[in-house]
């Protein structure tokens, strides 16, 4: 996927998600491009709540948990196209009727056959 540029809302939560795992052992080019990719997606609709590495000793990934309106499915669709992406869930939550869908990703370089799963 080619990088496309952060508006500033986008950039500042960059800095943020890159702050936060910047203090892991993440390899420094995973941190960067799965950074941008939550960026983006978060500038896009998807409100992540949640950010952390995956990986004991050494992470290898990273794992993100939030929210989106059911009705803003189709910007959920953007992270399918990403090489980053392992895993993806989504569980549709509300009260009455289902008024929007919980977001689970996981983003690594390693695919379901490195040892992922």
């Amino acid at each position: 996927m080619q990088a496309k540029e952060l508006d500033y809302e986008q950039q500042e939560f960059y800095e943020q998600v890159s702050e936060r795992l910047g203090s892991t052992e993440l390899d420094p080019e995973l941190l960067r491009q799965s950074s941008r990719l939550i960026a983006r997606s978060y500038g896009k609709g998807i409100k992540w709540d949640d950010i952390f590495p995956f990986g004991i000793k050494r992470p290898d990934g990273v794992t993100v948990r939030g929210r989106i309106p059911i009705r803003d499915f189709d910007k959920v669709q953007d992270l399918f196209s990403d090489s980053l992406l392992r895993k993806l869930e989504l569980f549709p939550r509300g009260i009455k009727a289902p008024d929007f869908l919980e977001v689970n990703a996981h983003f690594s370089r390693q695919g379901m056959h490195g040892g992922l799963y």
